[in-house]
């Protein structure tokens, strides 16, 4: 566990949220989520640290939605290459969308992958098979008004192609 006593404030004075961190030759890479200088939009980030917790560089890499609200699953790696769920709120433009982001050794947005649209997306979770397929774990809150809460798994090729799907009904988060 690496610990820092330094903090580091974005260019908006806006808070980051790191979601995912690796270990590198220099330091860390952490990647999260922040508030760009438009002051509109969460961006994704990935900021290198040296092992004392000092700021080398921060770039944004993507910015995945034209609103307030979005979110970005923990990262994992696969040939050298980052992969994170990406879910896009569509509160003031198209429907909430779930994507597959591939970002490259050094945090260049290498493609995105259309995986499924609808609304109350949230991701919770990226994880690596044996076979190098990836895993979407997340909630739906198709109900939000009454509380309901479904949760769900997509299984993904290393392009973002859908291999299965499974859907959990009635999902209390105590399972």
């Amino acid at each position: 566990v690496a610990r820092f006593d330094t903090v580091h404030f974005n260019q908006v004075g806006s808070f980051a949220l790191g979601n995912s961190v690796f270990e590198l030759d220099s330091g860390y890479r952490v990647f999260g989520l922040q508030k760009g200088l438009a002051l509109q939009s969460q961006d994704i980030y990935a900021t290198d640290f040296d092992f004392l917790g000092g700021m080398i560089q921060e770039k944004s890499v993507q910015t995945y939605q034209q609103d307030n609200f979005g979110q970005s699953s923990p990262m994992v790696i696969l040939n050298e290459n980052y992969f994170s769920g990406v879910s896009r709120f569509g509160v003031l433009g198209p429907i909430d969308s779930l994507f597959l982001y591939c970002y490259g050794p050094y945090g260049d947005t290498l493609w995105t992958h259309f995986v499924a649209k609808d609304s109350t997306l949230g991701l919770r979770a990226t994880a690596l098979t044996a076979q190098h397929d990836l895993l979407l774990a997340g909630i739906h809150y198709p109900g939000w008004v009454n509380g309901t809460t479904e949760a769900f798994v997509y299984r993904l090729d290393s392009l973002g192609t859908v291999k299965s799907f499974h859907g959990y009904a009635n999902f209390d988060g105590n399972d």
